[in-house]
C-alpha cells in the first residue's frame, strides 16, 4: 500500500476532534470497561524491582549539557533539566585521594536505532531526530539509523516491520541499543516478545517518555480518526493498519504486560518526561489538561506513571513535555507541526551522551540485565 498523503490541517483537525470529545465525556476518560481491567497497583518505585540509576544519569547528563553550553551547570541550573524528586539517591562519594585507580575496561561501541512514535512520519520527526542525533552519536563512535514504522500502526504491525529490519542488519553487527519514543516503546517491545530471533540482537532499550502502560487519551478516539487523517490529501502519513490508538488504550497494555514476561537478557532504561510549568507545547495544552484531571504529573500524553518499563533502570524526570524529549518538532518544514511545537528548547545531545555513557559503563562492568516483570 502506497503512503497516503495527509493534508497538516485535517490532521489537526482530526485530533482536535478527538481531544474535544474527551470534553464532553469524562466517562470516557475516567471510567473503564472493569471487565477489560487486570489488577495493578501503583506503588514507589523501590518496590517495582528495577534499578535506581538517577544518580549515576544525572552527574553523566548534567556534565554534557555543560560541555555542549562550554561552561560548567550549577546544581540549580541541573534541577531546571531534570527534575529531582524526594527520593532520588545522593550522588556517590567520589573516592579519596590516594587511592588506586580503577582498571580500565573495553568500551563497547554499538549501534543505536531509533524507533519513533505515533504519527512519528507525518510529522517527519525521524529526519528531524536523524539529522540532530547522529553527528553526537557518530562522534562518540555509534552508528546511528531510524528504524522505519508505521506511525498510525498497531504495535504488532509495527513489532513485524522492525523485526524485519532488524534481522536483515549484517549477522556480524554487535547487539543494538533501540533508543525509542512514545508508541515506539510500545513497538520495541512487542518485537522482542513476539519475534524471538530479535532478543539476541538486542543489547538494551531505552524508553522515552514510552508509552509502556498507554495513555487515558486513546480511549477518546479509534481508528475512525486517525483514518480521517491518513486519507487526506497533504501531508505524509502510512496508514498501516490504523490500530496505533487501540494499542495504546490502558487496559490493553496492562494486560499485555501481564501476559507477556519481557526477555531478561535485555537492558531496559526509562527517561519519564515530567514538564514542568510552562515546560508543555503549544499543541500538548489541551491535551496535558485533560491528563490532568487523572494526575497533573504527566507529559501531554502519557502518565509519569506509566513511562517505565517493568524491571528498567530508572534514569530520571527530564522536564521536557511528551514531544521535546526526544526531538526538535518546532523545526519541522511543516508550518501546523511547528506552531503546535512552539519552541521549548531541551539539550537532547547530552541527553544522548549520557545515555550512551550510562549503557556502556553497563556493558563494560557486565551489570546484570533489568529484571522484567514475570507474567502473571
Amino acid at each position: 500500500m502506497s503512503a497516503p498523503r495527509v493534508r497538516p490541517r485535517a490532521l489537526a483537525a482530526a485530533l482536535a476532534v478527538a481531544l474535544g470529545a474527551a470534553g464532553c465525556s469524562s466517562d470516557t476518560l475516567f471510567a473503564p470497561d472493569l471487565r477489560s481491567t487486570v489488577a495493578t497497583a501503583t506503588v514507589p518505585f523501590a518496590l517495582v524491582g528495577g534499578a535506581d540509576g538517577r544518580a549515576r544519569f544525572r552527574e553523566a547528563f548534567c556534565a554534557a549539557a555543560g560541555r555542549e553550553r562550554a561552561s560548567a551547570l550549577s546544581d540549580e541550573e541541573c534541577d531546571t533539566l531534570l527534575v529531582r524528586l524526594r527520593d532520588e539517591p545522593a550522588a556517590a562519594p567520589p573516592a579519596p585521594s590516594g587511592a588506586p585507580a580503577p582498571v580500565p575496561v573495553p568500551v563497547p561501541v554499538f549501534p543505536v536505532m531509533f524507533v519513533p512514535g505515533l504519527a512519528s512520519d507525518c510529522a517527519g520527526q525521524a529526519e528531524l531526530i536523524d539529522a540532530e542525533l547522529r553527528p553526537t552519536l557518530e562522534r562518540l563512535g555509534h552508528a546511528f539509523r531510524t528504524l522505519p514504522v508505521s506511525g498510525l500502526s498497531s504495535g504488532a504491525a509495527n513489532a513485524r516491520r522492525l523485526a524485519e529490519a532488524l534481522l536483515a542488519s549484517p549477522a556480524d553487527m554487535p547487539p543494538v541499543v533501540l533508543l525509542t519514543h512514545s508508541k515506539g516503546t510500545v513497538d520495541a517491545l512487542n518485537m522482542l516478545v513476539d519475534h524471538p530471533a530479535t532478543v539476541a540482537r538486542v543489547a538494551a532499550v531505552v524508553s522515552l517518555a514510552g508509552a509502556v502502560g498507554g495513555s487515558p487519551l486513546a480511549r477518546l478516539a479509534s481508528g475512525d480518526a486517525l483514518a480521517i487523517a491518513a486519507w487526506s490529501p497533504g501531508m505524509r502519513c502510512d496508514a498501516g493498519d490504523l490500530g496505533a490508538l487501540d494499542s495504546l488504550v490502558p487496559e490493553g497494555r496492562q494486560r499485555w504486560l501481564a501476559q507477556h514476561p519481557l526477555p531478561a537478557s535485555v537492558r531496559y532504561y526509562s527517561l519519564v518526561a515530567l514538564p514542568g510549568p510552562g515546560r508543555i507545547s503549544p499543541g500538548l495544552v489541551v491535551a496535558h489538561r485533560l491528563l490532568s484531571r487523572i494526575d497533573p504529573r504527566n507529559d501531554g500524553n502519557v502518565l509519569f506513571s506509566d513511562q517505565v518499563i517493568p524491571g528498567a533502570t530508572l534514569l530520571g524526570y527530564a522536564n521536557a513535555d511528551h514531544w521535546t524529549i526526544a526531538s526538535n518538532l518546532s523545526g519541522s518544514a511543516n508550518p501546523i507541526v511547528r506552531a503546535a511545537a512552539g519552541a521549548m528548547p531541551f539539550p537532547r545531545r547530552a541527553m544522548v551522551e549520557a545515555l550512551v555513557e550510562t549503557i556502556r559503563a553497563d556493558l563494560a562492568a557486565g551489570a546484570p540485565a533489568g529484571r522484567p516483570r514475570a507474567a502473571r
